[in-house]
């Protein structure tokens, strides 16, 4: 499991009880701190569902995808993922997290689904709740904003990453 998630991230190193992961430093700017006009919204999401698709693929979540932790390089547009911290197995029942939906608290799957869906919105212009405790509804009309703002194959990838809740 560990040699996956070493082509998952860009270093790793192991632990006899999980893995723990670290990012090398990185220049280049965080997407918040871009105007929106300078910068495709679309570009950022395909990086975010791609990178959480391949960790997902592998049993990992990232519960903590928030814009913040992401640098954009202008001159070669790479995008880069840089707060691993929040890196949690799926069959973790403690998971660290900067959002949750309310009755799913434990899932790192809905843990992650959250919060690839308010960085989304964000990237088009949507602030993210102050509270941190998302109401399934909340989710719900999240991931359907989402899901109408982006354009194929990424609105396909996005339903098939993030949970429904029905």
């Amino acid at each position: 499991m560990i040699k996956a998630l070493r082509r998952a991230v860009p270093f790793g190193i192991e632990s006899p009880e999980r893995a723990i992961v670290m990012s090398e430093p990185q220049g280049g700017v965080c997407p918040l701190h871009v105007a929106f006009t300078q910068l495709d919204p679309h570009i950022i999401s395909a990086a975010i569902i791609d990178s959480n698709s391949r960790l997902a693929s592998e049993g990992w979540y990232n519960t903590n995808c928030r814009l913040d932790t992401i640098k954009w390089f202008s001159a070669t547009g790479e995008v880069r993922f840089l707060d691993w911290g929040s890196l949690s197995p799926a069959s973790d029942k403690w998971t660290p997290r900067s959002f949750w939906v309310e009755g799913h608290y434990s899932s790192a799957k809905v843990c992650m689904s959250i919060t690839v869906l308010l960085s989304i919105l964000e990237l088009f212009g949507s602030s993210p709740p102050i509270n941190p405790l998302v109401t399934v509804a909340r989710y719900r009309a999240a991931r359907e904003e989402a899901l109408a703002l982006l354009a194929e194959p990424y609105r396909e990838r996005l339903s098939r990453l993030v949970c429904t809740l029905v």
